[in-house]
């Protein structure tokens, strides 16, 4: 212990003395750990963390597995009967998977993130309230919920402003009055990490669209909290067993055929949810995460090495202190541990700083990450002991990376000849290995931006190519009802009488709804399909279903190969007829004309007998990077109408904009929720390549910046170290610039080694004279 404080105190002394060193040292490691432990950062309250709720590893999540290993929720009798069934739990809940509901506040409407619940939601996760109550068995009495509602802390300061007397106030959900009865406390998503938790909670009974009773509506995600002693294995074997029989318990009369086999040969995955159901925001961002994290291990990587390269070129200053305390009887581990106590003392200093700088950067992180998200995102960043240890671990391995080097070295070298030889060269003073680490380091660097190089062309590619519709000069309106109770209007007459007013204004040269915005993502309908000729399972084609309007394809600019576009007679008093594109006719139909043909889209009745109308050429409708997904569209009018996405091609003015609002409001049944140019929504599409050029790039900059102020640090010590030569060899006539080339290493070994020999013979002849 005294060895190590004496070890201490003598290198804190050095530092003193090497200010310029020591602080070259602490930000360079702190810059690369904390870019490290800021993407860990993330990681971690993504990935890694448990939920905030009591147990959290007590908790399970059922889904059912449907047609294509989709995972699905489950219906509301469905969910009765694994309540009734089952015994491994001390309680089970339900919850909707999300959507926006129209809320009045004090006369202001807003479209808000909303959950429906079932009334143990809250007792299951055993989740507690920061101001009232939260919905519990109460509120529910037999099939009638009461029209109560609990607020998210974060809708609570922003709506309402902090105000604690909120608890008792009224608000209208659809057009419906709610009394809030509580407010959530911070952080508390349910069972989602990564998305803000719904502005608003309701009881499930209080809105027809998660009808309990329907046997047909997946809507249901169930969560579970075990029985103490129980796990779940157990639960996953008992609930199998009772699987099947719930299944034909539950199953609707009204689902026969192929849709109903489908049905009865759903699975069921029963998973730990410690950490929660897998959200949108942890699945798409993950994989960039993990190769950010990649990147910046790089980086630490060349900040080691370069330090370590530093620390070599100190060291051979230090090369007769370390051969006179050899000398004077010191071991050589006494000297490899003088060293390493020195950089981990740095090394410790760096970690701090870097945990401060993490903070920062976790935070920056999460904004280019989330900036383009349609949902809230709420996410806690702040380090926990993962981020701590991992840190720790990081500073522990690169302070011995950076002192072993330089120390083992030194320790096996000859005392006495390193006195006599003192401070000549810096070459002979690092060696190979000084060589070795400089090369390293500039491999590494040059690595980075060549990575970087390969984001950003992949960036330019995607936003350069073209999707096959036209991205410039079209708006996407994205429409929200106006709550009316008792509301009967003809749906697809109103959509008809909007395209028509839109349609006439003088800037606008078409407009078409669709039932997804553009590019649709995740949104569309996916399932298999095939010609109805066919019962060959080979012969079928997974596609994409998307509702459009007459003029969607004109709108968008998509040309047709063949056949007609829709107009408002394919409604419902005619038979059912779709458009598909030149991809999947290629799959489908191979050389043949698709014209006439007839396919089948999944097992829902109203799809097994599609007649093919049209043909259109192939555009990236569902995502920008996938060249192989192909599309099918249904026109509106033979569907319910829900098509709440309003393109309009025409100028790209916010005069445009306000117009259509204009229009819509005239209307009196709809209002736009969010607007923006289709040239805007595939930019948001590629916010990760974005956040990964953009931050590669960076790092890749960093990295050079680095390397080149190592080397600037090693040609100082190069310098300092054969002052004494290269005066010398200026004494006996050489040059500056002959100096200067012999200081680069620019003569091969033997030629220097016999031209200082020379020069130190002379020295010592010219002193002998003296």
């Amino acid at each position: 212990m005294g060895s190590l404080r004496q070890s201490f105190q003598y290198g804190l002394r050095s530092f003193v003395r090497s200010p310029v060193f020591a602080s070259i040292f602490v930000i360079s490691l702190a810059v690369g750990i904390g870019a490290a432990t800021s993407v860990f950062s993330l990681l971690d309250a993504l990935v890694l963390r448990a939920l905030p709720l009591p147990h959290p590893e007590q908790l399970v999540s059922m889904n059912g597995i449907y047609r294509n290993h989709a995972r699905v929720p489950i219906t509301g009798p469905m969910y009765a009967e694994l309540e009734r069934d089952q015994s491994v739990f001390s309680g089970i809940c339900g919850w909707s998977g999300g959507g926006s509901r129209n809320i009045e506040i004090d006369g202001k409407m807003s479209l808000v993130p909303a959950r429906a619940v079932t009334e143990d939601y809250c007792g299951v996760l055993e989740a507690q309230p920061l101001l009232g109550r939260l919905i519990g068995p109460g509120d529910v009495q037999g099939s009638q919920a009461s029209h109560v509602a609990v607020i998210s802390y974060e809708m609570w300061k922003r709506q309402f402003a902090g105000d604690p007397a909120v608890v008792g106030r009224t608000i209208r959900v659809e057009g419906k009055l709610f009394t809030i009865i509580g407010v959530t406390r911070r952080w508390f998503t349910g069972m989602r990490i990564g998305e803000e938790a719904p502005g608003i909670t309701t009881p499930a009974g209080t809105s027809q669209e998660f009808d309990g009773g329907n046997r047909t509506l997946l809507w249901l995600n169930v969560t579970g909290r075990l029985k103490d002693g129980e796990t779940v294995e157990r639960a996953r074997s008992q609930l199998e067993s009772l699987w099947s029989h719930l299944l034909e318990s539950t199953v609707s009369a009204d689902i026969k055929g192929q849709r109903r086999q489908s049905f009865l040969a759903m699975g069921l995955e029963v998973d730990q949810a410690t950490r929660g159901v897998d959200s949108n925001l942890r699945t798409k961002v993950t994989k960039p995460l993990y190769l950010l994290l990649g990147i910046v291990a790089l980086i630490l990587l060349v900040v080691c090495v370069n330090l370590a390269s530093l620390t070599l070129a100190r060291a051979s200053h230090r090369r007769h202190e370390i051969s006179t305390r050899m000398a004077l009887g010191a071991s050589s581990w006494q000297a490899v541990h003088q060293f390493v106590t020195e950089t981990m003392f740095l090394s410790g200093v760096g970690a701090v700083l870097a945990l401060v700088l993490s903070v920062l950067g976790s935070r920056v992180l999460m904004v280019l990450l989330t900036r383009n998200e349609s949902v809230p995102v709420l996410l806690n960043v702040m380090p926990d002991w993962r981020v701590f240890c991992f840190a720790v671990v990081v500073a522990l391995l690169a302070g011995l990376f950076i002192g072993l080097i330089p120390a083992l070295q030194l320790s096996r070298q000859d005392s006495a000849s390193a006195m006599r030889q003192g401070q000549r060269t810096l070459g002979r003073g690092t060696g190979v290995l000084g060589k070795a680490l400089i090369v390293s380091q500039i491999a590494i660097s040059l690595v980075l931006v060549q990575m970087a190089g390969l984001f950003l062309r992949s960036l330019e590619g995607l936003r350069s190519f073209d999707p096959g519709f036209a991205r410039v000069g079209v708006t996407e309106v994205e429409l929200a009802s106006v709550p009316r109770v008792g509301d009967t209007t003809d749906a697809i007459s109103y959509r008809r009488q909007v395209l028509e007013a839109v349609g006439n204004m003088a800037a606008v040269r078409s407009a078409a709804f669709s039932s997804v915005s553009i590019p649709a993502g995740d949104d569309g309908w996916k399932e298999t399909a095939s010609p109805t000729t066919s019962t060959n399972a080979a012969d079928a084609a997974a596609a994409t279903l998307v509702e459009v309007s007459p003029g969607f394809f004109k709108t968008l600019a998509i040309p047709f190969v063949s056949g007609r576009d829709f107009a408002w007679t394919d409604d419902a008093h005619h038979p059912r007829v779709v458009i598909i594109d030149s991809l999947l006719a290629k799959q489908l139909f191979r050389s043949e004309s698709a014209i006439g043909k007839r396919i089948r889209f999944g097992v829902q009745p109203d799809f097994q007998d599609l007649e093919i109308v049209g043909v259109s050429q192939t555009a990236r409708i569902a995502d920008v990077r996938d060249a192989d997904a192909p599309m099918i569209f249904a026109p509106t009018p033979q569907g319910n109408g829900y098509a709440t996405t309003l393109l309009v091609r025409g100028s790209d003015s916010a005069e445009l904009t306000r117009d259509v609002d204009a229009v819509l409001q005239s209307f009196g049944e709809e209002y736009s929720s969010s607007s923006r140019t289709l040239e805007a929504s595939s930019e948001r599409t590629l916010v990760y390549e974005q956040m990964t050029a953009t931050l590669s790039t960076f790092f890749a900059s960093v990295a050079l910046v680095v390397a080149g102020f190592g080397l600037f640090g090693l040609m100082s010590y190069a310098v300092n170290l054969r002052t004494r030569e290269i005066g010398v060899r200026m004494a006996m006539g050489s040059q500056r610039r002959d100096s200067a080339a012999y200081s680069a290493g620019e003569r091969d070994d033997y030629a220097d080694r016999r031209w200082r020999w020379t020069a130190v013979r002379a020295c010592g002849v010219a002193g002998g004279g003296a």
